[in-house]
């Protein structure tokens, strides 16, 4: 989600810029190429928690302050229905993360990690251009 100067006036392109930002990041990380080095690593018990532990940190420090969590927030004020709306906002995150890995799994069988990683950091350069320049103008 963008968040910062500009967020609430960005525009559906800036929508579809962030979707796309967002998509191309999940795909990126979302299912590394295998090779005997990762197999291996991922043999190793402690591989799955600290796997587990990066992914938490990257979406909570992503997740935190931006659109959906002032959105949840203002849906769990209005309602007054804390429980309900924590459940409907963890189904919902759940379902876009089952997307964004389910989508990641099959880019890879297409796309080599090297492309998909080179135009994840074009595509993050890019928002960061704009959002530089939406800073600047004020």
């Amino acid at each position: 989600a963008v968040t910062g100067a500009g967020a609430a006036a960005g525009g559906p392109a800036r929508d579809a810029a962030t979707a796309a930002v967002v998509g191309t990041a999940a795909a990126t990380t979302a299912a590394p190429a295998r090779t005997a080095k990762t197999t291996a690593r991922a043999a190793t018990a402690g591989s799955f928690w600290r796997v587990a532990a990066t992914s938490f940190t990257v979406v909570f420090v992503a997740e935190l302050g931006d659109l959906t969590q002032i959105s949840t927030a203002n849906l769990a004020a209005r309602f007054g229905s804390p429980v309900t709306v924590w459940l409907g906002s963890l189904l919902a995150l759940w379902t876009v993360a089952g997307l964004a890995i389910a989508g990641g799994r099959g880019l890879l069988r297409v796309v080599p990690v090297k492309m998909i990683t080179r135009v994840a950091a074009a595509a993050f350069t890019a928002l960061a251009v704009l959002s530089l320049v939406d800073v600047i103008r004020g």
